[in-house]
């Protein structure tokens, strides 16, 4: 079994192994989330995909992974309430608020010089307009109450995406699923590089010595 053979059946099964981990915490949310006093069978799967993707993607620290999604997530909830108390509920009105949400939302991250990603902060205003759009439309008046229980719902579907994902990192069973399995450095070094333009030994001119005998 070569090296690149023997990289891509470990990303094959720590990918399986991360997926079985979610299905199963999917499964017992759905299952079980009437528990928590909580619509969580409603919202189970977008907050637990949104919260996996939270903790899967690598490139900044948890912390700055978490605190970009709450600046998108409260951002978006601030959007609703402009649209609820002071917007009208018009195309122009609805506009106005996304491109409010948006402008936060990348100022954030650019001000923390991406510490707080720009990718973490759309996945919070994703996980609240998934949550909340629908009932919003029907009863944008409830806004005080529907998008309290909305927001509390989805923020524990994430939490429990994002705690399995970093308990199965913590296992080692994740490591960087995201990315393709690449030539190890090993197999890289005895790889065979040729140069352009390179001869095989046999091609090189005779030698002086050689010449001067002949």
């Amino acid at each position: 079994m070569t090296d690149i053979t023997r990289e891509g059946t470990t990303m094959r099964l720590r990918i399986l192994a991360a997926g079985g981990i979610l299905a199963v915490t999917a499964a017992l949310l759905v299952d079980h989330g009437d528990q928590f006093g909580l619509a969580l069978t409603h919202s189970a799967l977008l907050g637990l995909a949104l919260g996996a993707v939270l903790g899967l993607v690598p490139g900044a620290s948890p912390g700055g992974r978490v605190a970009g999604f709450a600046i998108g997530f409260i951002a978006a909830w601030a959007g609703y309430a402009a649209r609820a108390g002071y917007l009208p509920d018009i195309p122009m009105g609805r506009a106005i608020a996304a491109f409010a949400v948006m402008v936060i939302v990348t100022a954030v991250a650019a001000g923390s010089n991406g510490r707080a990603p720009l990718w973490a902060g759309l996945l919070g205003v994703g996980a609240l307009v998934g949550a909340y759009e629908t009932a919003f439309t029907t009863m944008p008046t409830a806004f005080t109450t529907e998008s309290v229980t909305a927001a509390t719902t989805v923020v524990l579907a994430v939490a429990f995406g994002f705690l399995a994902t970093t308990i199965a990192a913590a296992l080692g069973v994740t490591g960087e699923i995201l990315e393709p399995p690449t030539e190890s450095t090993a197999a890289a070094e005895r790889r065979e590089i040729r140069l352009p333009g390179a001869r095989n030994p046999s091609d090189v001119p005779t030698t002086a010595s050689t010449k001067a005998t002949s």
